[in-house]
């Protein structure tokens, strides 16, 4: 089953909005909002059943695929840079209620199975 990042409408007086710490012409903002994700992830759900546990949502997985290539990382280093650079969450969940579920290192070496698809799949997004 195809999981999917739900859209944080909700404001949370608690805690900052990570759209307010950073910059939203940053370069990586900018990439994040020119991908079609939508497009991919149409692309993707043909590769999953309708019946189990959901996956994890394609914009985290493609979206760590597309980090790990862009800045030459490996899958282990890609992930501890995530969890410290915003700019990187943003650009996988775009969202501060979907930053809370942490892509571990299983997660990412599972996407090296899809990844001739992703790269396909990012071509007609862009």
């Amino acid at each position: 089953m195809l999981g999917k990042i739900k859209p944080d409408l909700q404001q949370n007086l608690f805690k900052t909005r990570l759209t307010e710490l950073i910059n939203m012409e940053h370069p990586l903002v900018k990439l994040a909002g020119e991908i079609s994700w939508d497009k991919m992830e149409s692309e993707f759900e043909k590769l999953f059943s309708e019946n189990g546990r959901p996956s994890i949502a394609i914009r985290k997985i493609a979206g760590m695929f597309l980090l790990k290539e862009m800045f030459k990382e490996s899958d282990e280093t890609v992930v501890e840079r995530w969890i410290e650079n915003a700019y990187w969450q943003y650009f996988n969940v775009n969202s501060e209620k979907n930053m809370r579920c942490l892509i571990s290192k299983i997660n990412i070496l599972e996407l090296n199975k899809y990844s001739r698809l992703i790269i396909k799949s990012l071509i007609l997004a862009i």
